[in-house]
């Protein structure tokens, strides 16, 4: 839902049914992930009889996820945060 919230807006097309649809698919695609990783975890478990490659693979996601981002966005920078004292 965080991406529906960001999609909407002042715009007349973003109204809650497209909201709904765009949290509906990110939805559904979050559960064919959980259908393959477990059928690829099933089939490791069977040929190796260990959980040691499964969790290698989820203790490198968060290292792959941080690859992509500065291979899909190189410029980013960090957030320049003024102090303001009330």
């Amino acid at each position: 839902m965080a991406a529906g919230v960001e999609f909407w807006g002042a715009e007349p097309m973003c109204t809650g049914i497209y909201i709904g649809a765009l949290s509906a698919m990110a939805q559904m695609a979050g559960a064919v992930g959980g259908m393959f990783i477990a059928k690829v975890v099933g089939y490791v478990l069977q040929s190796r009889g260990s959980y040691m490659v499964p969790f290698l693979i989820a203790g490198s996601a968060y290292f792959i996820a941080l690859a992509a981002i500065q291979i899909l966005a190189p410029k980013l920078e960090p957030a320049k945060i003024t102090e303001t004292r009330l």
